[in-house]
C-alpha cells in the first residue's frame, strides 16, 4: 500500500499553480491590480500564467501584486505601457510573466490589427477603395480594338477632323480620271481657288465643291463651273446636246384670254385716253386711273428741293454758302462736274463752316403772314440766326428776331407760306459760317486722292542712325523713330510733331536714351508709346503721351532679358505682347491704369526667338513668328488667357508673321525663301491662300487692312499694295522718291495718309502723303458771306483789276444784301467791268457799305487751260 506524504502533494500543488490553474478576482484599486492565491505563491517564475478578472479599468500604466510579492508591471506587446481601458472591469485578462514583466494575452479594447502582419495569396489580399472605383467604372467590351491616337494624322493611321467636323484637304488624295486628270474634293471656293497656286494642275482637271454641292473643270487657266444642285444658272451651248431633235412642229392651235387667266384684259392694242389721268397735280390721287407721262413730267418739274426732307440731306447741302464748282473731267474729257466745298476742309486751321443739325417740329399751324410759330422745342436756337421753314409744299429762311419761352419762336418778317402743324419743321441753317476767320480754303481739293505717295520734307532734325523702329499716332500727328545700331552717348529714340497746317514734322522731344531700339508702336488711343531695346535692362520701357508731353512709366516689373525685337498693341490698348530672345519668348503684359502686369504664360510657348509678334485689332488673335519649328503660333484670346489654336497652315522655316488688323489673313515671310506666303481665316483656322512673290523684312497696314507696305533690304526698298475683293492683292506704283538704302521698318497713319520707311543710308527715314490727283477747273461758282460788307471793294477791285484783266474768262460777279435784292455785274471777254472808283457799289445801293454782312457770288468760265491760279488767288484775297 503506498503513502503519499503532504509534502509531496503540497509540491504537486504548487507545480499545478506555477502553470496553468491559477485564477483570482481583482481587490486592487484602479491601475494597480492585486489577486490572492491559495497557496501562496511563493515568487515570480518565468512562464507563471495568471487569470484574473478586473475590477476597474485601466486608465494608464498598471501593476500586479500577488500576494505579498512586490508590484510587478504590466505590458502589451512586449514593451508598450498599458492605455486606458486595454483593460475593462469585469474582463477576465489572462497575463504571462517573463523577465520581471507581466505580458498582457488578452487583446484590449483598443486592439487595431496590424495588416502588415496578414499574409497575402493570389485568393486572399487587400483592394483599396479607389481599386474598386476605378472596377466599377469600367465600360463593358467594346467588342473591337480601338484606334490609337498616335495614328492620326500619320502616314499609315487615320484622317483627322477639324473645327468644321470635316476632313480637312491635305488628308484627301485626288481622284484621278482618265489622261491622267484629277478631280480635286474641297469645301469651298477659297480652297479650289488656291489649288492653283499649291499644286500643278492640267487641262481637264475636276473640282468638287461639298461646301455648295457645286462642280468645276480647270481649262489650263481658270475654273469654269460645270454643275450645281439646282442647275439654274448652267447655260449649254445647244451645239453641245447630244441626241436633240432636229425640228419642232407643234399643233396648230389657239387659246381664249380667260383660258391664260387674261379674261379682264380688253383685246386691244393701244390703251384708250380714258383710262390716263392728265391731271398735271396728281391731286386726285386716283387707284383706278394710271397718270400719263405729261403728268408726271409736269408733276415732277414743279417740285423744289422742299418737298424733301432737309435732314436726309444734311451732308449734302454744303454749297448754301460757299462752295467751288469744277469741271473735273473725270474720266479725262467727259465734262462731268465736280464740286468741292470748304467744310470738306476740317482741320481746325481752316475751316469755316460746320453742320447744324438742329430742328423742331410745329406743333400748330402756321400761316402766311405770321411771324409767330409754334414749335415742339427752341433747344439749341437762337436770337438772330437762320432758320430754315419747310414742308412738302414750301420752303424759306428767316431770322430768328425773339424766342418766347421754351415753345415759340418770333421772326424778323412774316412768312410767305402756310405751313401745317406736325409735318413742317424748323431748321436751324446747315452750314455756320465762322465770321471771325472770314476766309474760304481751298489748298488741294481740286481733284481726287489716289493710291500714290509723294514724299514731305525730312523733317529739320533728322536721325543720325538706321531706323529699326518707326510708329505714327492714329491721325499721324506724332511720329516716333528708333535707332538700332547706337553708339556711346548717341540718343536712339526720337518723337517728332507734325506743324499745324503743314507737311512737314518737327523734333518735339528727345529722350535721354542711349539703349539700341529694335522696335517701337503706339497704342491704338495714342496714349502709350511701347519701345523695344537691345542689349541692355530694362528691355522694355513704356512712355505716356498728354498732349505734347511724354513721360515715361516705371519699366514693367517682369522684364524679358536683356533683349526684344517686337511690341504689338491689342486694339483697345489693354494688352501689349513683346517678343524676345529670352525664355520664354513671348510676353504678354496686361494694363492697368499706367501699371502693366505680366500674365501666365501661354499653354504652348515658342522654343525659341521670337522675330515677331502681331495682334488683330479686336485683340482676339496674336501671332509669333520664331526661329524653331513650328516658326509661327496663332493664339486665341479668352479673357486673360491665351491659347494655342491647332491650325492647317505650315512653316517651313524662320518665320516673321503678321496678322492683318481685321484679322482676315496671316502673312508669313520664311527667312532665306523668295515668297511672302499667305493665308485666310477660316474660323479658328488659317488656311494657305497664296504667295506674293516678294520677300519683305517688314510689313505694315492701315487700320482697314486695305493697304499694306512692305519693306525690304534690296531695291526698291519698299512696295505697296491694296486688298481688293476676291482676296486680290493689287501691286501700287512706288512712291515718288524710293528711300535711300535698304529697308528696315515701316507704319502708316490709320487711315493711310501718312506713311513711313526707315532704311539705312541718309536722313535714315522718309515720310510720304497719299497723293492727290490734280484736274484742271475751266469753271467757278463761288458764294462767300463778306463781314463787314465794305470789304467788297478791295475784293472786287482785286478781282477785276488783277485777275480779269490777265484772263479771257467770261461771266458774272454779283453782289446781295442779307435779305435784299441780288445785282450782276457782266463779265465780258478781256474787259475790267469795274473801274477804280468801286462804281459797282453804288450799283447795288448806297447805303450798302454799312450793312454787317453781304454775299459775292462769282461765276465765270475760262473757254481754255485752268482756273486754280484764279481761284487760288481769289481765295487768298478773301482770307
Amino acid at each position: 500500500m503506498s503513502v503519499i506524504k503532504y509534502v509531496n502533494a503540497e509540491n504537486t500543488e504548487l507545480k499545478f499553480q506555477n502553470k496553468l490553474l491559477n485564477y483570482s478576482v481583482d481587490t486592487g484599486t484602479i491601475d494597480a491590480y492585486r489577486i490572492d492565491l491559495s497557496p501562496v505563491l511563493p515568487e515570480y517564475s518565468e512562464g507563471l500564467t495568471i487569470t484574473l478578472k478586473a475590477s476597474t479599468n485601466s486608465s494608464g500604466s498598471c501593476t500586479l501584486q500577488i500576494g505579498n510579492l512586490l508590484p510587478t508591471p504590466i505590458k502589451k506587446y512586449g514593451t508598450q505601457d498599458i492605455e486606458a481601458n486595454d483593460i475593462k472591469a469585469g474582463q477576465p485578462v489572462t497575463l504571462v510573466y517573463s523577465e520581471g514583466v507581466f505580458h498582457l494575452q488578452t487583446p484590449s479594447s483598443a486592439f487595431i490589427p496590424n495588416a502588415s502582419n496578414i499574409i497575402q495569396d493570389d485568393e486572399h489580399m487587400f483592394v483599396s477603395s479607389s481599386s474598386i472605383t476605378t472596377w466599377n467604372n469600367k465600360q463593358d467590351p467594346l467588342g473591337y480594338t480601338p484606334e490609337n491616337v498616335l495614328n492620326k494624322g500619320v502616314a499609315g493611321g487615320y484622317a483627322p477632323l477639324n473645327t468644321e467636323n470635316v476632313i480637312p484637304l491635305i488628308y484627301i488624295p485626288p481622284i484621278s480620271g482618265a489622261g491622267g486628270t484629277t478631280v480635286h474634293v474641297v469645301s469651298g471656293s477659297v480652297q479650289r481657288l488656291a489649288l492653283s497656286g499649291s499644286i500643278p494642275l492640267i487641262s481637264g482637271d475636276g473640282c468638287y465643291q461639298y461646301g455648295n454641292g457645286e462642280s468645276y473643270i480647270w481649262d489650263g487657266y481658270v475654273w469654269h463651273l460645270t454643275a450645281t444642285p439646282e442647275w439654274g444658272n448652267i447655260n449649254i451651248d445647244w451645239s453641245n446636246i447630244i441626241g436633240k431633235p432636229t425640228a419642232f412642229t407643234p399643233t396648230s392651235h389657239s387659246h381664249s384670254p380667260a383660258e391664260v387667266n387674261l379674261g379682264n384684259v380688253s383685246n386691244i392694242t393701244q390703251m384708250p385716253l380714258s383710262y390716263l389721268d392728265t391731271d398735271p397735280l396728281l391731286a386726285s390721287n386716283s387707284d383706278i386711273k394710271v397718270p400719263s407721262q405729261k403728268a408726271i413730267k409736269t408733276y415732277v418739274d414743279s417740285i423744289s428741293m422742299s418737298s424733301v426732307d432737309l435732314s436726309t440731306f444734311n451732308n449734302k447741302i454744303l454749297n448754301l454758302e460757299a462752295c467751288a464748282q469744277l469741271d473735273m473731267k473725270i474720266p479725262p474729257g467727259s465734262g462731268s462736274y465736280g464740286r468741292v466745298y470748304d467744310i470738306l476742309n476740317n482741320t481746325n486751321y481752316y475751316s469755316v463752316g460746320k453742320l447744324d443739325s438742329t430742328n423742331t417740329v410745329l406743333t400748330a399751324d402756321l400761316t402766311a403772314g405770321q411771324v409767330s410759330a409754334s414749335v415742339l422745342s427752341t433747344t439749341g436756337f437762337s436770337v438772330g440766326q437762320e432758320v430754315t421753314i419747310q414742308n412738302i409744299d414750301g420752303i424759306e429762311r428767316k431770322i430768328i428776331n425773339s424766342i418766347i419761352g421754351s415753345n415759340i419762336i418770333v421772326f424778323s418778317t412774316p412768312v410767305s407760306n402756310s405751313y401745317l402743324s406736325t409735318i413742317s419743321k424748323v431748321y436751324r441753317s446747315l452750314v455756320e459760317i465762322d465770321t471771325d476767320l472770314k476766309q474760304l480754303s481751298f489748298p488741294q481739293l481740286f481733284g481726287t486722292i489716289t493710291d500714290n505717295y509723294a514724299k514731305i520734307d525730312t523733317p529739320a532734325v533728322p536721325q543720325i542712325l538706321d531706323v529699326q523702329g518707326i510708329s505714327f499716332t492714329s491721325d499721324g500727328v506724332y511720329l516716333a523713330t528708333g535707332n538700332i545700331e547706337g553708339t556711346a552717348g548717341q540718343n536712339d529714340l526720337y518723337i517728332y510733331k507734325k506743324n499745324d497746317g503743314l507737311d512737314t514734322y518737327s523734333i518735339l522731344y528727345i529722350p535721354s536714351n542711349t539703349i539700341p531700339v529694335r522696335d517701337l508702336k503706339f497704342d491704338p488711343t495714342d496714349t502709350y508709346l511701347a519701345v523695344a531695346h537691345s542689349g541692355a535692362s530694362p528691355s522694355v520701357r513704356i512712355y505716356k503721351r498728354s498732349g505734347d508731353t511724354f513721360t515715361l512709366l516705371s519699366s514693367p516689373s517682369s522684364q524679358p532679358g536683356d533683349s526684344c525685337w517686337s511690341v504689338s498693341w491689342s486694339g483697345d490698348g489693354v494688352y501689349l505682347a513683346v517678343g524676345s530672345s529670352a525664355s520664354p519668348y513671348i510676353f504678354i503684359y496686361k494694363r492697368s491704369g499706367d501699371t502693366f502686369t505680366l500674365l501666365s504664360n501661354p499653354n504652348v510657348i515658342p522654343s525659341a526667338r521670337v522675330n515677331t509678334v502681331s495682334f488683330t485689332s479686336d485683340g482676339v488673335y496674336l501671332t509669333v513668328g520664331f526661329n524653331s519649328s513650328p516658326y509661327c503660333i496663332v493664339y486665341k484670346r479668352s479673357g486673360d488667357t491665351f491659347t494655342r489654336l491647332t491650325i492647317t497652315a505650315t512653316f517651313a522655316g524662320n518665320s516673321f508673321s503678321f496678322l492683318s488688323p481685321n484679322g482676315t489673313y496671316l502673312f508669313s515671310i520664311i527667312d532665306g525663301f523668295l515668297n511672302c506666303n499667305v493665308y485666310k481665316r477660316s474660323g479658328d483656322d488659317f488656311i494657305y491662300l497664296k504667295q506674293i512673290p516678294t520677300t519683305p523684312i517688314r510689313m505694315a497696314f492701315t487700320n482697314d487692312s486695305k493697304y499694306i507696305s512692305m519693306v525690304f533690304t534690296a531695291y526698291p526698298y519698299v512696295r505697296l499694295y491694296r486688298v481688293d475683293s476676291g482676296d486680290t492683292f493689287t501691286a501700287l506704283s512706288s512712291p515718288d522718291i524710293l528711300p535711300t538704302g535698304a529697308g528696315a521698318s515701316t507704319a502708316f497713319s490709320s487711315d493711310g495718309t501718312y506713311l513711313a520707311v526707315g532704311h539705312h543710308n541718309s536722313p535714315y527715314f522718309s515720310v510720304y502723303k497719299k497723293d492727290i490727283g490734280y484736274q484742271d477747273a475751266t469753271e467757278i461758282d463761288i458764294r462767300y458771306k463778306i463781314t463787314p460788307a465794305s470789304r467788297i471793294k478791295e475784293i472786287l477791285t482785286y478781282f477785276t483789276k488783277r485777275i480779269v484783266s490777265g484772263f479771257n474768262l467770261s461771266g458774272s460777279i454779283s453782289f446781295q444784301e442779307v435779305g435784299g435784292v441780288e445785282s450782276y455785274t457782266t463779265l465780258s471777254s478781256g474787259s475790267t467791268p469795274i473801274d477804280s472808283n468801286y462804281q459797282e457799289v453804288k450799283i447795288y445801293g448806297s447805303a450798302v457799305e454799312s450793312k454787317p454782312e453781304a454775299v459775292l457770288k462769282i461765276k465765270a468760265t475760262k473757254t481754255e487751260g485752268s482756273l486754280n491760279t484764279i481761284i487760288t488767288k481769289l481765295l487768298g484775297m478773301v482770307r
